[in-house]
């Protein structure tokens, strides 16, 4: 019988955040993961006003792999100013607006 030596995953992130392995939810970061197979997994961080974070990491046996994050805030948009509508006038024949 062949025992595949598996790996583990430590990853944290500032401020804390939601911490996804190939797309399923892990729980909030700080985590560990052990019992990896050895392999590439897509990680993923994410906070409510901050933007999300993606990155591939690669998982050896015998050994934790570890990845910090700094989540960094998300930008607001600058709001566009709507310019207020002029009154309008109008006369029997035609409608403008001033």
């Amino acid at each position: 019988m062949n025992i595949v030596p598996k790996g583990s995953l430590s990853v944290s992130s500032s401020p804390s955040g939601a911490f996804y392995l190939d797309g399923k939810y892990q729980g909030a970061t700080a985590k560990t993961l052990t019992g990896l197979y050895e392999g590439k997994y897509d990680v993923a961080v994410s906070r409510s006003s901050y933007e999300n974070f993606r990155t591939t990491v690669k998982v050896l046996p015998g050994k934790t792999t570890t990845l910090t994050v700094t989540l960094k805030p998300a930008s607001s948009p600058t709001p566009t100013p709507t310019p207020s509508p002029s009154p309008m006038y109008t006369n029997t024949n035609t409608s403008y607006y001033r």
